[in-house]
C-alpha cells in the first residue's frame, strides 16, 4: 500500500488550490487504468480546512513490494509526481504491504 498526503500551495501553475486538488484526484485515479500493477487507487480531498490537515490523500494498493516499486518507477507515475512537486508545500508518505 502506498499512502501519500500533500499540503498544496494556495496557487500554483496558474490554478487555485481547489482546482489543483481536483486535477490531482483525476490524474492519479486515471493511472489505475494505465498501470497494470495497481489493484486499487483512490484520492481523497480534504473537506474541513484547518492548518494541520493535508489537502489531498492518495491511496494505492499493489499486491507485492515488487509491484509497488514498479508502480513508483513507472514513467506515468514519475511524470505526475514531478508535476505535483511544483504545486505542493509538503509531502508525507507511508508504504506497507498487507
Amino acid at each position: 500500500m502506498h499512502v501519500v498526503l500533500w499540503k498544496l500551495l494556495d496557487e500554483a501553475c496558474g490554478k487555485s488550490k481547489a482546482e489543483n486538488c481536483i486535477e490531482i484526484k483525476e490524474r492519479f485515479e486515471a493511472l489505475q487504468d494505465l498501470i497494470s500493477v495497481i489493484q486499487y487507487s483512490k484520492v481523497y480531498v480534504n473537506e474541513i480546512e484547518t492548518d494541520s490537515n493535508a489537502d489531498v490523500m492518495l491511496v494505492v494498493k499493489c499486491e507485492t513490494e515488487k509491484e509497488l516499486n514498479l508502480y513508483m518507477q513507472h514513467h506515468l507515475h514519475q511524470e505526475l509526481s514531478h508535476w505535483v512537486s511544483k504545486i505542493r508545500k509538503t509531502r508525507i508518505a507511508l508504504d506497507y504491504i498487507e
